[in-house]
């Protein structure tokens, strides 16, 4: 996900530059953090004809667990540094991973998904 700013177009001549890899960090965050609205939204308001669907695919199947652990995992560790030292940006850069860290305003707005997220999860486990 990290390298998905880069294929904007215009964006590429920015590879390997300082502001190329702090834009490319917010754009990810951004995106990461609007996918997790995304099961926000859809729990609370599925669409049409995928109610089934959407429940299973996040009840059933134990992906909303998954979702709000990584998540959580993901906060601690942007939490334990939150100040990167340029050499462990450029490494985050280069990692095979959607998202290494998160920048405060990032974390801020994971954990507003993320209580959102867990109540549903909490109501569905009451219930089943």
């Amino acid at each position: 996900m990290s390298h998905r700013w880069y294929c904007e177009p215009g964006f590429e001549r920015f590879r390997g530059t300082e502001e190329g890899m702090n834009n490319s960090r917010l754009y990810s965050e951004k995106a990461y953090v609007f996918s997790r609205g995304f099961v926000r939204h859809a729990l609370a308001i599925p669409p049409g004809g995928l109610e089934e669907d959407i429940r299973f695919f996040y009840h059933g199947a134990r992906r909303l667990r998954t979702v709000i652990e990584k998540s959580r995992a993901l906060i601690e560790k942007s939490r334990r540094d939150p100040n990167p030292s340029k050499e462990q940006l450029q490494k985050d850069e280069t990692a095979d991973i959607a998202i290494p860290r998160l920048s405060v305003g990032g974390i801020i707005m994971l954990e507003r998904n993320l209580n959102a997220l867990q109540e549903a999860s909490d109501a569905w486990d009451s219930t089943n």
